[in-house]
């Protein structure tokens, strides 16, 4: 196999507002602006494609990523976040890896090596008898605990799951508790036979039945009534012939009709089924579906006369523009006892360009006045101009959130601005209220100018926003990682403590005046040993950065077949960079053994990708300066001892003082304090050798009576 990628390839789809997240982690009691409703008591789930690795395939699709599962736990006025990702086989084997294995989106004879199932478990989350299940249409669940958010494993329902697949959006029905569901490409990729069945609020199957598609094609969607299910199949066709000489798994076919396939809900056999069909067109997500009086299916849903999946173009490659693309809400009225399989013109309910319809889930399979969407209207005022370059491989699809009233035709549009772009919602009933459509609209929002996500909560009476802003500690890589975080996200990041300086002497180059006096020697002995330390960490230290930094897989390797390597390293660094930490051999095995397990490949990775960006822009970070408050932390033996010289250099920790002189309300004494507090013990390892003291430190910078609190809330 070849060298595992260290870095993403420099592609849309990996930049800007997708640039990869790979954060796992909680944050407690989230900022709110606004007022959140304490009545609303509960979680709200997402995933997302969020690639733990660079890929196999440069151009690998931002879709093909690993699922990433975020809850918001919401609880007397308050909200808590915790984000893991979903274990799948895909994501276990790469992580032991260290590279990805897997090939071209749902293509596998372009794979490193075998896969049972294939899953990335990154398309959407639902909650079902008593767990979290983790979906991706092309395999079955991932089954996860609402709790902890940690991966129990494959799901196949006691062993019921007769498909191969399962739909990423199943139904479920509001009065019998019923999961409805299907699979296609049932039996393998490439193979028409379409899977449906019904399950029972306790898991059971009680309806199973296979059908055989009228073409191999793409079934994102479905609908479901009280007595009938309807299959929309999207003409982006699969042929196995052309994924076996590593093509693409769909491929636009304009010569094909829109196909809906109309099935009994109970008790069908397969020859029941009535495959209808509708001119060449792309049906999108649905937004509900009921009988009649008359025992008409009536199907709202979002249709496009064009390919909206304009990445898998026709077999010349001819694929729209993507801003020429219209999706509007649509509704189909069909006669299931009909022998004329022609379906006439839809009726457009609402024409917007718009999709991801939500509704009351209460009034799922029955009429319904109420629909949620996104939307884009140009006319509002997004700023395209200012987005663009932060889009990465992203498009700009709704710049709103809208609510259709079916009855009255009227729709009101809730914009959050100039900058924004808005995600799928979902809607939250009102406590003890029975009426369709009364409650709150969750939905999370792109903000392009801060490139962050807010999560905002509408009433459907009256609008409130909220958002996320959060504090973050760092040391060693921390310290970097912050300063890179504070730097790219100004407006969600208050203020950040770091605990390891990296500032090295001064030399002739960056100061001739004070790299004279530091060879005369004219400073204060507290200075010079300060200084001292830098200079020996930078002359004998520094070695293994420069391995990590060029060859650390080799490194890594050579680590993990050699425990006791790893063990030597440990002790090397404990006796150099710690202040005399009395470590035992128990702590030591334990150290030894945790690493050697987790991959020290893995560790030193970080070094690879930061070296990376720094030599394709050396001024990305250096002799930046950051707007928010900077508290520090610092200990005797730390690799690099800050001292009150570098403190009143224009270089390299200038961003410290400016940023606490611009943005908090010390006077130069006070910033003296507030950085440096020296008459104590500590290195570089201060989160195990003193944690009591970094964890003061972070409670009084961040806490109420800190000048950091102050100056953020200031």
């Amino acid at each position: 196999m070849t060298d595992p990628k260290s870095a993403f390839p420099d592609r849309p789809q990996f930049s800007g507002f997708m640039k990869p997240c790979r954060v796992e982690g909680e944050v407690s009691n989230l900022e709110v602006l606004g007022q959140l409703p304490k009545e609303i008591d509960g979680v709200f789930y997402r995933v997302m494609p969020d690639p733990q690795l660079p890929p196999f395939i440069e151009d690998d699709p931002w879709f093909n990523g690993d699922g990433n599962i975020t809850a918001f736990r919401f609880k007397d006025g308050k909200v808590s976040f915790q984000q893991r990702y979903v274990r799948t086989e895909k994501f276990v084997r790469e992580r032991e890896a260290q590279r990805a294995l897997i090939g071209k989106y749902r293509n596998k004879f372009t794979d490193a090596v075998e896969f049972k199932v294939r899953s990335t478990a990154n398309t959407n989350i639902i909650y079902f008898d008593g767990q979290l299940l983790a979906l991706k249409e092309d395999s079955p669940p991932y089954a996860m605990d609402p709790i902890t958010l940690e991966t129990k494993g494959l799901y196949d329902f006691d062993g019921q799951l007769p498909s191969l697949t399962f739909t990423a959006h199943p139904k479920l029905d509001p009065k019998t508790g019923e999961m409805v569901c299907f699979g296609y490409e049932a039996r393998g990729d490439g193979t028409p036979d379409v899977c449906y069945y019904n399950v029972t609020p306790d898991g059971k199957f009680t309806e199973v039945v296979w059908l055989v598609a009228p073409v191999v094609a793409m079934i994102h969607d479905f609908a479901v009534t009280e007595n009938w299910v309807v299959f929309p199949i999207i003409p982006q066709v699969c042929d196995i012939e052309r994924m076996k000489q590593g093509g693409e798994h769909w491929q636009w076919s304009p010569g094909t009709p829109l196909y809906l396939g109309v099935l009994p809900r109970h008790g069908a056999k397969s020859i029941d089924v009535k495959w209808f069909h509708y001119k060449n067109s792309f049906p999108g997500h649905t937004s509900n579906a009921y009988e009649d009086e008359s025992g008409n299916l009536i199907i709202d849903l979002g249709l496009s006369d064009k390919n909206v999946f304009f990445w898998w173009p026709d077999a010349q490659g001819n694929a729209p523009e993507p801003s020429s693309i219209h999706s509007q809400l649509v509704r189909f009225t069909i006669d299931p006892r009909s022998e004329d399989l022609q379906l006439g013109e839809p009726r457009v309910l609402q024409g917007d360009n718009s999709e991801f319809y939500r509704i009351d889930d209460r009034f799922a399979t029955r009429p319904y006045r109420h629909c949620f969407f996104d939307t884009m209207d140009t006319k509002l005022g997004t700023d395209f101009q200012r987005i663009a370059p932060k889009l990465g491989g992203g498009y700009p699809l709704y710049n709103s959130l809208a609510h259709y009233d079916i009855v009255t035709g009227e729709t009101e549009v809730y914009f959050p601005g100039k900058t924004h772009m808005v995600q799928e919602p979902v809607f939250i009933s009102r406590k003890d209220s029975e009426v369709e459509g009364d409650g709150y609209l969750l939905a999370l929002v792109n903000n392009y100018e801060t490139m962050s996500s807010e999560l905002h909560l509408l009433d459907t009476n009256d609008f409130t926003r909220v958002k996320a802003k959060i504090l973050l500690p760092g040391g060693d890589w921390g310290s970097s990682i912050v300063r890179y975080t504070a730097l790219g996200y100004p407006n969600v990041v208050l203020g950040i403590h770091i605990n390891m300086f990296l500032a090295l002497p001064p030399g002739p180059e960056s100061s001739l005046e004070k790299f004279q006096r530091y060879q005369r020697m004219a400073y204060e002995p507290e200075e010079l040993k300060n200084l001292d330390r830098t200079s020996w960490f930078a002359r004998k230290e520094r070695g293994y950065q420069r391995i990590q930094e060029t060859k650390n897989v080799t490194l890594g390797y050579t680590l993990h077949d050699f425990p006791v390597g790893m063990l030597a390293w440990f002790v090397g660094k404990l006796k150099a960079w710690s202040d005399d930490y009395p470590w035992t051999k128990d702590e030591l095995i334990h150290w030894t053994f945790m690493h050697y397990q987790g991959s020290p490949s893995a560790a030193m990775q970080i070094y690879k990708e930061a070296e990376a960006v720094l030599n394709e822009n050396r001024n990305s970070m250096l002799g930046k300066y950051i707007s928010q408050p900077v508290a520090g932390s610092v200990f005797p033996k730390e690799v690099c001892p800050l001292s009150l010289e570098y403190r009143r250099c224009r270089w390299a920790l200038i961003f410290i003082v400016k940023a606490l002189a611009l943005s908090s309300r010390l006077d130069e004494r006070d910033m003296q304090h507030s950085i440096l507090e020296a008459a104590r013990a500590g290195g570089h390892f201060i989160a195990w050798e003193r944690p009591e003291a970094l964890a003061s430190d972070v409670a009084e910078f961040f806490g109420r009576r800190g000048p950091v609190f102050c100056s953020a809330r200031g």
